[in-house]
């Protein structure tokens, strides 16, 4: 039951049985068991000092054995030692199943330059039926079994393991890169599951399983906001997808600015928790959701045109669009359900080179739309008219059109064959 501190900076060795041999050369344990925290040790040596036929030093002990308990165990253990300042943004995630570990360690003496300098921590874990779950967000990895390699040049490293996200098969390999901490990982997943984080019917918008890509960035302390946050995200998770293998049901009217090949890229900032999801899709179409206490606060979404910071309780839409038929509107889909029950304030402000309404063109129309109690107020601005369209949550009320301007004769299509096309 002996009680062994080492070093300041790392937990000390209690219940420990073993046999230790000490002289005015250095120091040899050998350990059959004991606690390091909340975890167990077993079969261990601890060596320092100028010791004959082993490998010992005077500006740092050596310890070489292993270590085994439960995953959330080791992680706590981990948050009291040097190797904490390493994974600080992932320390306060949720991990459960057990692990074992093989340590080679070489811990600095305090004060010890070269002790320092020459400091190893070189361990082998083996994950048997392992979770980890992201702390405030439905991200939860379960069945996780394999091995994960740290060095402290190399940091974590790994073949891929295997593990599951929502029922479906989910792989990820460690590695680091020009100092930052990677996982990449490969899963699938229903399309219903982006409402995890985005509230709305993806299953109507997505058919079929989406294969995803993904790379976790750890102590990622650069600034990927595209709104000028200053916040330092200590976690990146970044989702990627081509949609090889489904349909995107797109409203008509958007269909043209998108291709086929467009690839889509979700980002996840965390600080620790969700602060930031950034959304990429083909080259024009991007979109920044902002996260407070895991509740959504505000979004935009800009198509071809500079994004800009939206209010909070806001969900804003920007666009520069080269042309718009009136024709391409579905009058029967949830464009005012989407509008009235959306969890925060929609508000639209759009940019149409032309817009088609039948015989009529309208060139250069701004386009402003944003909910009032039961009502959709959308204000029109061009060279030929200027106004208000009043669009009523019962779609059986027919729209109430109010123009301050409206230069018919300018903008009616000398081509088309009657005024009678055109339905107000």
């Amino acid at each position: 039951d002996m009680f062994l501190t080492y070093s300041k900076e790392w937990p000390p060795l209690t219940k420990t049985e073993g046999i230790f041999f000490i002289d005015d050369k250095g120091f040899f344990g050998d350990v059959n068991r004991g606690e390091l925290d909340d975890v167990n040790v077993d079969s261990t040596t601890i060596l320092f000092g100028d010791l004959v036929g082993v490998d010992s030093y005077k500006d740092r002990i050596a310890i070489d054995g292993e270590i085994f308990g439960r995953a959330q165990d080791a992680v706590s253990t981990i948050t009291n030692t040097p190797l904490a300042k390493n994974f600080e943004a992932i320390l306060g995630w949720e991990y459960s199943g057990t692990i074992r570990s093989k340590l080679n360690l070489q811990i600095p003496l305090p004060n010890s330059l070269s002790g320092y300098k020459n400091r190893k921590y070189d361990i082998k874990s083996t994950l048997d039926n392992a979770s980890m779950k992201i702390s405030k967000t439905p991200i939860l990895i379960s069945g996780i079994s394999g091995d994960v390699f740290y060095t402290n040049s190399d940091g974590f490293q790994s073949e891929f393991l295997e593990g599951v996200y929502k029922e479906k098969a989910f792989k990820m390999k460690f590695l680091r890169d020009s100092n930052i901490q990677k996982v990449f990982f490969n899963t699938m997943i229903e399309p219903s599951t982006i409402s995890d984080f985005l509230d709305y019917d993806w299953d109507n918008l997505i058919s079929g399983i989406v294969n995803l890509d993904g790379e976790v960035l750890i102590n990622n302390r650069l600034n990927h906001s595209l709104m000028n946050s200053d916040v330092d995200d200590l976690v990146t998770v970044t989702l990627s997808s081509d949609f090889e293998q489904n349909v995107i049901r797109l409203p008509a009217f958007v269909e043209s600015l998108f291709d086929d090949t467009d690839k889509i890229m979700l980002t996840f900032n965390f600080n620790p928790a969700l602060n930031e999801l950034r959304v990429d899709y083909g080259d024009k179409t991007k979109g920044v959701f902002k996260y407070e206490d895991q509740d959504l606060i505000s979004g935009v979404i800009s198509y071809d045109q500079d994004l800009i910071s939206p209010k909070k309780g806001e969900l804003l839409f920007l666009g520069n669009l080269e042309g718009l038929k009136y024709d391409k509107f579905d009058t029967t889909s949830n464009m005012y359900d989407f509008f009235f029950d959306s969890q925060l304030t929609p508000t639209v402000n759009l940019k149409i080179g032309q817009l088609e309404l039948g015989v009529l063109q309208l060139e250069d129309l701004v386009l402003n739309a944003k909910p009032d109690k039961n009502k959709i107020n959308i204000e029109l601005r061009s060279e030929a008219v200027r106004g208000t369209v009043e669009l009523s949550q019962n779609n059986k009320v027919p729209p109430k059109l109010y123009f301050s301007e409206f230069a018919i004769s300018q903008v009616i299509d000398r081509n088309k064959r009657s005024i009678e096309a055109f339905d107000p």
